[in-house]
This record gives C-alpha cells, structure tokens and sequence, in this order.
C-alpha cells in the first residue's frame, strides 16, 4: 500500500531535474506518461513564480451571487490600475455568447430576467487576472 501512494505522490507533483546546469519541468499523469515537458533557467523560474505571485495579489473580482442567480449577476472589482479594463463573456452550456462587453473600477450588474435556466460559465479577463466562475441559472 505505501508503494502505491507513494508513486502517487510522485505523479501528481512536478518533477524538477538539473541537466547541465537547465532546469527540466517533468509532470506526469496517473498512468505514468510523461505529459509535459520544459526547459527552465533558475532566473526565469524565480521571475515567473514571482510574476504570479505578484499578479493574484493585484486584482480580485467578487462575483455576487456565487454559484446560483435568478434575475441579476453583481461583478464588483477591486485593484484594476487607472486607465485598465477587464473583460468578461458569459456563455451557456452549448458554448453560445450571451453577455460579453468591458468594465472598469466601477464593476458592471448584468441584467438576467431574459435568459433561460441553466448552467452558464462567466469568464473575467484582463492584463494581469483571469477567472471562470460556474454560474447556474434557477
């Protein structure tokens, strides 16, 4: 039993290896095949987990309601610089558009009386933030 979650452990984590002074990112899946591969510089791979470090800090997005809505989705920001927008498209089930447009600082209250139950994907994006929320309409 402790082989098995034993390997488990090494599977699920990313495998970093030294090769001539490069840093190669190993991952793996539950079968044992090799899934993603690359090459990384110590300096790049401290700059990168600062850089997202940094950039989850930065912006955050409430939101309201979080999972189930009925007549009206509330996106309230907070942290986007001067002069920065994010962007957000909401889609159904099927993959179909039904909102999309920009907001600012202020946040944006979508208007949802018109669109039919069920399960919708709301996508915030921008320079330095992006999120999926999984909505459902009741």
């Amino acid at each position: 039993m402790r082989k098995i979650v034993f390997t488990w452990l090494i599977l699920s984590s990313p495998v970093y290896v030294s090769i001539q002074a490069q840093t190669v990112l190993y991952r793996y899946n539950e079968q044992g095949s090799c899934t993603f591969r690359i090459y990384v510089d110590e300096a790049q791979k401290a700059r990168s987990h600062q850089k997202l470090a940094d950039e989850k800090t930065l912006i955050k997005v409430a939101v309201e309601p979080s999972t189930i809505f009925k007549d009206q989705i509330t996106v309230s920001p907070m942290g986007i610089p001067q002069n920065s927008n994010l962007s957000y498209v909401m889609a159904n089930a099927s993959g179909q558009t039904v909102y999309q447009g920009t907001f600012g600082n202020e946040g944006i209250s979508l208007s949802t009386a018109s669109i039919p139950m069920g399960i919708y994907i709301l996508k915030i994006s921008g320079d330095h933030y992006e999120h999926s929320y999984k909505l459902l309409k009741k």
